[in-house]
Formats: structure tokens, C-alpha cells, sequence
């Protein structure tokens, strides 16, 4: 069977998917398949794949979720324009086995350079449940992150090794999708919005913030390190409310985010 190629979620049928465990190893043959969308995908999709299988094989995984650009035009469009399709199979190409960070297993992912289009096939993370920002999380819980935070962090912490990757942002080759008259077009448009809800101090911060981006953006005075810059609950998996957090720790995973592998 040959290799799997780049389709959308509607393209995909149980041979793609048969070349797709095959890839990752598993000799299994697939009979059928449901497909569900999950989570709330802001600029992609991500759809559950639950398989039957002709035979029971070992280590043959019950479902897998991949993740797709997203069917609407704009918000395609701004995935393709930020890069993040494009970096986030690069991340789990090149970076996510010594990044320490949790990260869901991949199964096959690819993109194409010209167009974006891409494909990323993981591991079904359920029962774990996607965070609400929103809500918030538990003190517990907020302490598991900080700490995949760290391990993320620490994992090239001073590597000029980095540099090789343009798809990181803040590299040497890397491209500019968002510039310092974005930054503040947002922040404009933001304070509009939460006047009412914005403190001075916050304010502040905010402005301040927006004042130095650029300045800011090039420092080389310190440490440069690997971040995760949309790194909210939103774009991770938290234990499901039904299990013991002792059980199943939470998973930090670069979802499809403006921003989401960064030397800094």
C-alpha cells in the first residue's frame, strides 16, 4: 500500500486510513469508519475517525483524530497567512520528540509547502476533555501546566540549533506574519471591546506591551528558548471530570494557534 497523501476529511476512506496505521507501524486493515468533528476548531478542523477493523491486530488503536486546514475561506486563509498549519507539522516533524512537552502521538502528518494544505493524524486522547478558558481550571491543575511549561522551555533552552528552522518564529529565516501595526490595530480594537471591563492597570500593561513589542521581538541579551504562544486551556486536554486527576495527567499539545512554536 502506498504511502497516504493530503486530503480532507470528506477525501478520506478506509484504504487512506489502512495507509495511514501502516505508516505508523500497525498492520491492520480497516472495514469501516465513523467520522466526527471535535473540539471548536477557531482556524482548522479536527475530526474523531473510530475504526472497525477486518481483524483484530495488536496495538491497533480504536480511533485517532486528525486535524485538517479549516473548511471556511477566511479562517483558512488566516491559518495559511500565520503559518500555523505549516508549523505545527514541522513541530511534530522535528521538534516534538525532544521537546518534553506532552504531546499526543503522531501517526502521519504532512503539508504541502505551496498551498498549506496539510494532514496531522494522532492519537484519540479521550477521555480526556478539552479545557474552556473561560472557566478556568484548578489550582491543581494550573500547576501541571506550568510545569509541561517548563519542560518545554528547558528542552533547547540556548540552542542556536533553533536557527535552522524557519517555520519557528523569531529565527534568522523565519518570516513576519504579524508586525508591531497589527499588534496595535488589535490592542485598538480590544480595548474597545473590554473597555468596561479593563482596569488602569491592565491598561497599562497592555499599552506598555504593545509600545515594546518590537523591541521586545529582537532581543538577544538573554536565553532563547522554545515557547508555546497561545499556551491557554483551550489548546489543551485536561483529565475528564469522571476520572481521578491522579489517573490521567493533563496534556499540553500545540494546537493550530497564531503563534505556536517560537524562539524567544
Amino acid at each position: 500500500m502506498t504511502k497516504p497523501d493530503i486530503r480532507r476529511p470528506k477525501d478520506i476512506d478506509a484504504r487512506w486510513l489502512t495507509a495511514v496505521l501502516r505508516e505508523g507501524g500497525v498492520d491492520a486493515d480497516v472495514k469501516s469508519f465513523t467520522a466526527k468533528n471535535v473540539g471548536t476548531g477557531q482556524i482548522g478542523e479536527s475530526v474523531r475517525f473510530v475504526f472497525e477493523y477486518a481483524r483484530d491486530v495488536e496495538g491497533a488503536p480504536r480511533s485517532l483524530v486528525g486535524k485538517f486546514p479549516s473548511p471556511g475561506d477566511e479562517s483558512r486563509a488566516a491559518g495559511v497567512s500565520l503559518g500555523n498549519y505549516w508549523r505545527e507539522v514541522n513541530f511534530y516533524r522535528h521538534l516534538a520528540s525532544s521537546a518534553l512537552i506532552s504531546t499526543p502521538r503522531c501517526w502521519f502528518t504532512d503539508v504541502d509547502d505551496a498551498t498549506h494544505e496539510f494532514v496531522l493524524m494522532m492519537d484519540d486522547l479521550a477521555p480526556a476533555e478539552q479545557g474552556d478558558q473561560l472557566k478556568g481550571v484548578s489550582i491543581a491543575t494550573a500547576g501541571i501546566v506550568i510545569d509541561e511549561a517548563a519542560k518545554l522551555h528547558a528542552s533547547h533552552w540556548g540552542d542556536d540549533s533553533l536557527d535552522d528552522y524557519a517555520w519557528v518564529n523569531n529565527t534568522p529565516k523565519a518570516a513576519r506574519p504579524i508586525t508591531p501595526e497589527m499588534v496595535k490595530a488589535i490592542w485598538q480594537g480590544f480595548t474597545m471591546q473590554y473597555a468596561e471591563r479593563l482596569t488602569p492597570e491592565a491598561r497599562h500593561i497592555g499599552e506598555r506591551m504593545v509600545e515594546t513589542y518590537d523591541v521586545n521581538r529582537v532581543r538577544n541579551d538573554r536565553p532563547r528558548c522554545l515557547t508555546h504562544n497561545d499556551f491557554r486551556p483551550d489548546n489543551m486536554t485536561a483529565p475528564s471530570r469522571r476520572k481521578s486527576a491522579a489517573r490521567t495527567r493533563p496534556r499540553c499539545w500545540t494546537g493550530i494557534t497564531p503563534a505556536s512554536c517560537r524562539a524567544v
